[in-house]
């Protein structure tokens, strides 16, 4: 292929964005979407190297492309995964050198994006200390390498003399890869479509049919104008921008940087000499490593510092990121990728991958028992739902609960992610009866249908609550929601207050009263101030606080909790009587709330109540039992 200096130039945007996203969110909060041109260019790159070699036969191109992806890929790889291994070691509390253990497998064995995908997330508080959480964009690619090489060479093989079949499989493939994609992020499924091949191979497949575009000379004249490369370089910076939605700015950037590589012109202009430049064609080149060791500093300057660095401290963490680019780009990937042995990238991968462990191993067996590292446990441990359970509901999507063989689903408990964490209660509650349930968690919304957080999410919950209405096997729902916002959107459009939410709580309960169904309703807890289960242990650790300061933060005076929920648990007590679920009577006393109690935290962030706190909820439990059970009464 003959070299476009313009993409390495699309790389150093793409890096640049990221990098800024990482270090500094306030700046760019969309530049995560940097990834997705990494996505585009690989599947124009890839494409265009088997298109070229398909003429040595099938055996020896795949051969020779997976030599080569090792050989540019691994040895970069592998390397930072020791370096970065060993370094945190010495800093990571001894719970999150385990976990940590945990995605460095996931990372070597190349599935880092299921991973990551389950065990949270990307954009949640807790997510941004995963040294590695960055590597799920790299199994992503890798995986497409595993597949995408060997569909296209049995499609050249269907056709050799035409690139008509070629072009229309994936075509195909892009299609519905972007349908699943666009319906995932429709229904709440924002995590898997974010993380998951099937659900980003559209980006490869624009890239792909850039590929064909070019190497078939089947496109316009006018698309080789310089016009339209400044045009797809100006939809890039609007998708890095514009503040529209996720699903919207990741499509327009990712078709900026198709159209954009389609674009390829000879002649000179501002946007060739800016994106061929010097400067951006020497980021381009680096872009790989410095994607590599760039994340890991930014989540040691966040873990040690614990709340956000600052700016100066961030610009050095840069700077460092830079540095070890250029050396591993100089000492690592020119050597392993042009001068060495494909068995030399064999040995290095192997070796590194045991140092790696080994280090990491070695470490976590010298851990102690200290209360910090105790406290580090609770952290993310809030329920989630297991991706067999779910199943198509309403507008969105619903978990199956209680037991698998139950032919008849009774009950629904309905809300967001809190109803989500008390799922384990109500599953157990059910299991023990030998009856099924839904868990109806629409993400990111309320269960109301007159107020909510958005137009949106008062759609998903009138479609959400028509089929719970109209379902007559449903005769139990529970409700479990938030109740911190200070201002919502009701039907109108108009910013209304938390009067409005109450209103709107007892306006479902009609609606479910009116269609026969019994209600039962979680109330409000005390929450903490922060994301306490991540950030307590590390203040300690640290020496920001003493243990005696951070045993103090474990309550609060239960006062600022009953100014805020009193009148509101009054409310419903008097309405709902035993089937309003008093929560706070198992996580406050009469004059303190708790957060954590000897070794245990209560809280997995700094809202959802973590793993620990299921045994401490004893009230709760029962009257979720009772519930149940005068049901079956």
């Amino acid at each position: 292929m003959k070299y476009r200096a313009e993409i390495d130039g699309l790389r150093a945007l793409a890096v640049s964005t990221v990098v800024v996203f990482h270090f500094f969110p306030g700046i760019l909060s969309l530049g995560y979407l940097g990834v997705d041109v990494f996505f585009v260019i690989s599947g124009y790159l890839i494409t265009l190297q088997l298109i070229g070699s398909r003429s040595q036969g099938y055996t020896h191109t795949l051969k020779r492309f997976y030599e080569r992806r090792l050989k540019r890929l691994f040895p970069a790889l592998f390397v930072f995964l020791a370096i970065t291994s060993l370094s945190l070691s010495a800093i990571l509390l001894t719970n999150d050198l385990e976990r940590y253990l945990d995605s460095l497998i996931a990372t070597q064995t190349f599935w880092a994006n299921w991973f990551f995908w389950r065990d949270g997330g990307y954009f949640g508080g807790d997510d941004q200390l995963k040294p590695l959480l960055h590597m799920w964009s790299l199994s992503v690619e890798e995986q497409f390498y595993l597949i995408y090489p060997t569909i296209v060479l049995l499609l050249l093989a269907a056709n050799s003399t035409r690139a008509s079949v070629l072009v229309i499989g994936i075509s195909i493939a892009t299609l519905i890869s972007l349908s699943g994609w666009a319906y995932l992020n429709h229904i709440g499924g924002q995590n898997p479509a974010f993380f998951l091949l099937p659900t980003r191979a559209w980006q490869f497949g624009f890239g792909a049919l850039a590929a064909l575009a070019h190497s078939s000379n089947a496109y316009p004249k006018m698309t080789k104008s310089s016009v339209t490369q400044a045009l797809s370089a100006t939809v890039i910076m609007i998708g890095f921008i514009a503040p529209l939605s996720h699903a919207m700015n990741t499509f327009i950037v990712t078709l900026g940087a198709a159209f954009f590589i389609v674009s390829k012109i000879d002649a000179d202009s501002v946007t060739q000499r800016l994106f061929a430049s010097r400067i951006a064609t020497g980021i381009g080149k680096i872009s790989y490593s410095l994607y590599l060791y760039h994340w890991p500093v930014a989540v040691a300057l966040l873990y040690t510092s614990v709340k956000t660095p600052d700016f100066y401290l961030s610009v050095i963490g840069v700077i460092a990121s830079v540095f070890m680019a250029i050396l591993s780009f100089k000492f690592i990937e020119i050597p392993f990728r042009y001068k060495l042995k494909f068995r030399n990238t064999l040995f290095l991968m192997l070796s590194t991958s045991l140092i790696s462990l080994m280090g990491v191993v070695l470490f976590i067996s010298k851990g102690g028992d200290q209360i910090e590292s105790q406290w580090a446990k609770a952290s993310g441990t809030h329920n989630r739902c297991a991706p067999t359970s779910y199943i198509l509901f309403g507008a969105s999507r619903a978990c199956l609960i209680g037991d698998d063989q139950s032919e008849t689903r009774n009950v629904a408990l309905i809300g967001n992610s809190h109803a989500q964490m008390y799922a384990p209660l109500v599953d157990a509650a059910l299991q023990h009866r030998g009856e099924g349930g839904f868990l109806v968690p629409l993400a990111g919304c309320l269960p109301v249908t007159t107020v909510n957080i958005s137009s949106e999410c008062l759609e998903k919950a009138k479609a959400n609550l028509k089929v719970i209405v109209e379902d007559d096997s449903i005769k139990t729902v529970l409700i479990a929601s938030t109740w911190y916002a200070d201002e919502y959107l009701d039907e109108n459009r108009r910013t209304v207050g938390t009067d409005a939410l109450v209103d709107a709580v007892d306006d479902l309960i009609e609606k479910l009263v009116t269609a026969e169904k019994e209600v039962a309703l979680f109330s409000p807890i005390q929450l903490p101030d922060s994301d306490i289960a991540s950030e307590l242990p590390r203040l300690v650790r640290f020496g920001y606080v003493s243990m005696h300061e951070a045993e103090q933060r474990l309550n609060t005076p239960r006062v600022g909790y009953d100014s805020r929920f009193a009148s509101i648990n009054a409310h419903f007590q008097a309405r709902l009587k035993d089937r309003y679920i008093k929560v706070y009577e198992d996580l406050c006393s009469e004059t303190l709330c708790y957060f954590g109690a000897g070794d245990r935290l209560f809280f997995a962030d700094s809202n959802h109540i973590s793993k620990y706190s299921l045994d401490r909820l004893v009230k709760t439990n029962t009257q979720i039992a009772n519930v149940l059970y005068h049901d079956a009464k």
